[in-house]
């Protein structure tokens, strides 16, 4: 192949592939940034952090997991029991791992949901969400490491996943996320 042909090929490839690396990151209008993780058969997991007031410890944090579709499709993605669901743990600013107080979530979401593609403008679907003191044992200030991944089943037909759910449930693992963010001396005050 000559130089001139490789570059248009290089280059043509690289304007079909850009567009859709953009989609793995939905619009994060009115919250804080959300972390993703590696994509795998075109759903990624988010998450992100962010100071709240709103749980019985002072200075807590908002933990929320989401979902991301980057592909064209509608997706209907099918959820282990909850207890079999996540993956998540929190590592201090020594890399330590942080124990954990209480089960993780919340809400539980149905077994299945739906999940527009991100190309559609819609937004990710959220998971779950936690609060982060009110979970773990933090009692230091200093940069934490939040790593969260999720089992997931995904068809594109939910006819035919409904059906092959019902009689042989197979989950993979998503990819882990990891977000760093910081915990200021005054945060730790209880």
């Amino acid at each position: 192949m000559k130089p001139s042909t490789f570059k248009t090929v290089l280059m043509a490839a690289l304007a079909t592939i850009l567009p859709w690396l953009t989609l793995a990151q939905p619009s994060t209008q009115n919250k804080p940034q959300t972390v993703w993780g590696v994509v795998s058969n075109g759903v990624c997991v988010g998450v992100y952090v962010e100071p709240s007031d709103l749980s019985p410890q002072k200075n807590d944090f908002n933990c929320c997991m989401e979902l991301g579709n980057i592909t064209t499709n509608l997706f209907w993605v099918w959820f282990p029991p909850l207890e079999q669901r996540y993956e998540i743990e929190l590592r201090g600013p020594d890399d330590q791992r942080i124990r954990q107080l209480k089960p993780l979530f919340w809400s539980q979401k149905t077994r299945w949901s739906g999940l527009k593609p991100l190309s559609t403008n819609s937004t990710s679907g959220s998971l779950d969400w936690f609060f982060l003191k009110d979970t773990f044992d933090i009692r230091t200030n200093g940069q934490f490491t939040l790593i969260a991944s999720v089992r997931v089943n995904v068809f594109t037909n939910f006819s035919i996943g409904q059906s092959q759910m019902q009689s042989e449930p197979s989950y993979f693992l998503l990819p882990p996320v990891t977000n760093r963010f910081d915990i200021l001396p005054e945060q730790i005050k209880k």
